[in-house]
């Protein structure tokens, strides 16, 4: 092979390894970044679940003590009028 074309060669050899080099490096601050995002999305997600969770017990209580209360409201209406048997 012709020492020209062999120079030649090398050179576009050592520039491809050189870009490759570059592209790995931004490749992986890309990935870091992205996982770094995917985390903080994974805890936002997990925080409002949590908030979810507690908004579904709160709804429950109130319903629940509503409904204790209507029961108690009828049953002192039903003692108060003679109809509700004690005992």
């Amino acid at each position: 092979m012709d020492d020209d074309l062999k120079r030649y060669l090398d050179a576009i050899e050592e520039r491809d390894a050189a870009e490759h080099a570059e592209t790995r490096r931004h490749f992986d601050l890309s990935m870091e970044t992205i996982r770094a995002e995917i985390q903080l999305l994974a805890n936002l997600i997990a925080q409002l679940s949590e908030k979810v969770d507690a908004i579904n017990i709160n709804a429950t209580v109130e319903r629940t003590t509503a409904e204790t209360q209507a029961l108690i409201i009828r049953c002192t209406k039903l003692a108060t009028a003679g109809r509700l048997e004690t005992g």
